[in-house]
């Protein structure tokens, strides 16, 4: 990647990689979060250093002459750098905010581009474009998107599962997201959907058909035929799995097999990729013809100075988002929310269960109590407390597992939300929303708040809109320490006595932290 050293512009590169280097770093301060705390994407930490080995294989080579100064690119990348002090405002206030990830993420790609294209004008930004791109790989998808994919694939998986344990004399019937089996209930959830698997299979089939300078159609081939052998693989799993529980007449022997099978279907999807990768390259790499009078890549674009001047505008941008929040909360009473649990449980009747898997699993969480009691007229109530402390970006966990993203996922159906339920209690006033879901012939009231404690107001109904997301940071309101109260009542009784009900339980469970 050195340019020769007889030629006109005989510079050192490292600026100027540096400088690339420096562009992703504020994007990355973000994404990094959801690559250690959200599993669906750890592995998005692979996509910079593969974005490197490519850029190393694919090289400069000769590149046409040409005429035409090139200048855009310094506007590019000066107009990144500008916005990066505003974004990086927006993205501390709202971590989980994937749009303003996607915005960030974006115009680093777009500085990179414009940079490669600086240095090696258009012949060199063909060979590079592609693998820049791959860098958004690494950006999680949208919710909406994530939502869909699972309510679709995980019923799919189901039937699918279900049929092939027919042909080999394992009874199973499938509803919805649960196969019905002799041993029990089965459910294919978000962890069966075979969502991190198709995730995992575009980056890696993205990168394999880039290293093997596969054009469109083979691209696109191997694009789909790695989407098709992670869904496969992940309907294998699940009926392997409910097949062990089935034959051994009990659920335990197919949990135990769960996470093994699921390392088995994944290694067997990074093995199975460049395979196909590797029978869909070309013979030959079709090169483009360069015209006789060749030029240097122009690696002295970008000096030192440029680089010391980017890293230091950089800090001198994260130290002014700090200094943001710092000034708007400067003065402000922080106060503190510290609700918890009283222990003993003071509801007749209630003790306290283990955590479910799946909670462990989605929320990174530092503390957490569950409670399930009967009511006198039998309905089942089930109380979750989950505390994130400071410094945890509790956002990036909990704010994407919202309920009504969440429960689709899992056969509950929103059949209708109520007006947000107000609970006052010896400690202080809490707001909850109280929303109504329907599983099969099953009715489950939910009452749930998200506690924030800020350094300029407490937030217990958070805004999601655009405006709210943007106001949160105009202001300069950033989580602190975070906790999660759900209340499920699973009854038969009107909707009006519930809410008395569950308003009358939170005043005995909850109180304010000593």
């Amino acid at each position: 990647m050195t340019s020769r050293v007889d030629g006109p512009y005989k510079h050192s590169f490292w600026p100027s990689l540096l400088l690339g280097a420096l562009i992703v770093i504020p994007p990355g301060l973000n994404l990094s979060q959801y690559w250690l705390h959200n599993p669906l994407y750890g592995y998005g930490a692979w996509a910079p250093m593969l974005v490197v080995l490519l850029l190393w294989r694919r090289g400069v080579g000769p590149l046409p002459r040409e005429t035409n100064p090139r200048r855009f690119g310094y506007w590019v990348i000066a107009a990144y750098f500008a916005v990066v002090p505003v974004l990086r405002i927006v993205q501390i206030a709202n971590p989980d905010w994937r749009l303003v990830d996607w915005v960030f993420t974006g115009s680093a790609a777009a500085a990179l581009l414009a940079l490669v294209w600086q240095l090696g004008g258009s012949a060199l930004l063909a060979r590079w474009w592609f693998p820049v791109c791959i860098l958004l790989t690494a950006v999680p998808w949208s919710t909406v998107a994530e939502q869909r994919l699972t309510n679709t694939s995980s019923p799919a998986m189901a039937t699918i599962a279900s049929e092939i344990l027919w042909t080999v004399n394992l009874p199973s019937v499938d509803q919805g997201h649960v196969l019905q089996t002799a041993a029990g209930a089965i459910s294919v959830g978000e962890g069966c959907s075979g969502i991190r698997g198709v995730q995992l299979a575009v980056m890696a089939s993205l990168f394999w058909a880039a290293f093997f300078w596969l054009g469109a159609w083979r691209g696109t081939g191997l694009l789909l035929g790695s989407i098709a052998l992670a869904l496969l693989l992940n309907v294998l799993r699940v009926a392997v799995v409910a097949g062990v529980a089935i034959h051994a007449g009990k659920l335990e022997a197919g949990e135990r097999l769960h996470d093994t099978a699921g390392g088995v279907a994944q290694l067997i999807l990074i093995a199975g990729i460049p395979a196909l990768a590797w029978l869909l390259r070309p013979r030959a790499i079709c090169r483009e013809p360069v015209e006789a009078r060749q030029e240097e890549v122009r690696w002295g674009h970008f000096t030192a100075r440029i680089l010391i001047i980017a890293a230091v505008w950089l800090v001198a941008a994260e130290a002014a988002a700090e200094g943001w929040f710092y000034h708007r909360e400067r003065g402000l009473h922080l106060e503190t929310t510290g609700w918890a649990v009283r222990r003993p449980l003071s509801v007749a009747g209630a003790s306290e269960q283990p955590l479910p898997a799946q909670i462990h699993e989605a929320y990174r969480f530092s503390d957490g109590l569950s409670a399930a009691w009967h009511d006198t007229t039998g309905g089942r109530w089930t109380l979750f407390w989950l505390d994130f402390g400071a410094g945890e970006i509790s956002a990036c966990t909990h704010n994407v597992h919202r309920p009504e993203i969440c429960l689709p996922s899992h056969d509950s159906e929103l059949v209708q939300e109520f007006p947000d339920l107000e609970v006052s209690t010896e400690s202080g006033k809490l707001l909850f929303h109280h929303q109504l879901y329907r599983r099969g012939s099953q009715f489950m009231h939910l009452f749930y708040s998200t506690i924030e404690e800020t350094g300029a107001e407490p937030r217990t109904v958070a805004d999601w809109t655009y405006s709210g997301r943007l106001g949160v940071a105009w202001r300069g309101i950033r989580g602190q320490r975070s906790e999660m109260i759900h209340l499920l009542a699973e009854t038969t009784a009107p909707p009006e006595e519930v809410r008395k009900a569950a308003g009358g339980y939170f005043g005995k469970l909850l109180m304010r932290r000593s």
